[in-house]
């Protein structure tokens, strides 16, 4: 991505909720060396587009990012159209459905 030769997205607001992590609804649990996410991710800029994304569920009760990519079994991007701003990007919605993320490509949170 830093070298342009990927497009990344970053699949944090909810149809529900927006961008507030408190009422996340999208979730992962472990399984089978890897993790199985379920959810569906709104006005993610790129979203039906990226090579990446990073993805926000919740794991364990804490809200954890995991990546996913444009194959990972279970992921489609749908493009939101309609906008009434904002039409410079694409905008999408992301939708999980028992998508297969390996643990090898997982992302942990910085150590505090």
């Amino acid at each position: 991505m830093a070298r342009g030769e990927a497009i990344g997205c970053f699949g944090l607001t909810e149809p529900d909720f927006g961008s507030n992590p408190a009422g996340m609804r999208t979730s992962a649990k472990r399984a089978n060396g890897g993790f199985v996410l379920d959810g569906v991710k709104r006005w993610i800029t790129n979203g039906n587009v990226a090579d990446v994304a990073v993805v926000w569920a919740r794991l364990d009760g804490k809200v954890h990012r995991l990546p996913g990519r444009d194959r990972s079994p279970g992921l489609q991007g749908e493009q939101m159209h309609g906008k009434l701003s904002l039409r410079a990007s694409v905008t999408s919605e992301l939708y999980f459905d028992h998508c297969w993320i390996p643990k090898r490509t997982a992302c942990r949170a910085p150590a505090r």
